[in-house]
């Protein structure tokens, strides 16, 4: 009775990829698109730098290491006091609100912005999703600084099978759901066929930070190593201005889909023969091996 119960939980699943296979396939049709070379790498190995609290002690500690390196940064980096310290020469933008209407009247997204334009005397690649090629944001950075180049990508979300999976990875035509940042930088990275990626400053320690108030509405705290001040906890429900009630249930299921990336990429890192180590002084990501390059 087990073995055909087995047998019929492994029918069920071959039909259920073999079904999503057929829609990534369609939205490889309808959506991606002949994107950018991707540029060339200078060193063997990659350092990622997520904004996690943990990264300051990680630079403190391990900068001579990370400057050996190819670096990426991500999100609100370049509005950091370690930018032009480190110097990095990738940098990976995907949330929505960079090339939005919206982002031009927020604050993180104006200082980022103005940030990369002042501060970058070097030669710097900037990977966006290709949806997003007529943004005024990045027209208005290309316009000023020749000295930066716009490395375009296909956000083409591919699930299914993994030898076809694998194949429409390397070939750019798609790639994992990135609810978070890193997971896009680190698929990016594994294209540009390093020896060793490592991780730095990827606590994804968010659940610590969602708690319940006193009107039993989820709130929140978006901790960064480059915080300055305590941050006070917004409630998500006017992140969303309302238009949604925001559940601690979704919020859990949100996580999922982030670690989820992280195991998808382990499998293709797997496939390309590429060491992806966690260098992070703190964090609860598991697909990856754990090290202290302060011991290297």
């Amino acid at each position: 009775m087990y073995k055909i119960a087995l047998i019929g939980k492994q029918f069920i699943e071959f039909i259920a990829k073999g079904f999503q296979t057929l829609i990534s396939i369609m939205r490889i049709l309808l959506l991606s698109r002949p994107v950018s070379v991707l540029p060339k790498r200078v060193h063997e190995n990659c350092s990622i730098l997520g904004n996690g609290p943990s990264l300051n002690a990680s630079v403190q500690s391990d900068i001579e290491f990370i400057k050996q390196t190819d670096m990426v940064c991500v999100n609100t980096f370049a509005d950091s006091d370690y930018y032009e310290v480190l110097r990095p020469t990738n940098y990976v933008l995907i949330d929505p609100l960079f090339f939005s209407e919206k982002g031009r009247s927020v604050d993180i997204i104006v200082n980022t912005y103005c940030a990369i334009v002042n501060k970058t005397n070097w030669n710097l690649n900037l990977f966006v999703p290709r949806t997003n090629k007529k943004a005024v944001q990045l027209q208005e950075i290309l316009a000023k600084k020749s000295n930066i180049k716009v490395v375009y990508f296909n956000y083409t979300i591919f699930e299914g099978f993994d030898f076809l999976k694998h194949f429409a990875f390397s070939k750019g035509m798609a790639m994992p759901q990135s609810q978070n940042v890193m997971v896009a930088s680190l698929f990016l990275m594994l294209n540009q066929k390093y020896k060793t990626i490592f991780l730095f400053g990827a606590d994804h320690s968010w659940h610590e930070q969602i708690v319940l108030n006193e009107d039993n509405k989820a709130v929140y705290r978006d901790l960064h190593f480059f915080d300055k001040k305590e941050l006070k906890y917004i409630v998500i429900d006017e992140i969303h201005k309302g238009k949604v009630k925001v559940t601690m249930r979704q919020q859990f299921i949100s996580l999922s889909k982030a670690f989820y990336g992280y195991e998808v990429l382990a499998r293709y890192a797997q496939h390309k023969n590429i060491d992806v180590l966690n260098a992070s002084k703190k964090s609860y990501i598991d697909a990856f091996e754990k090290v202290n390059v302060s011991l290297k």
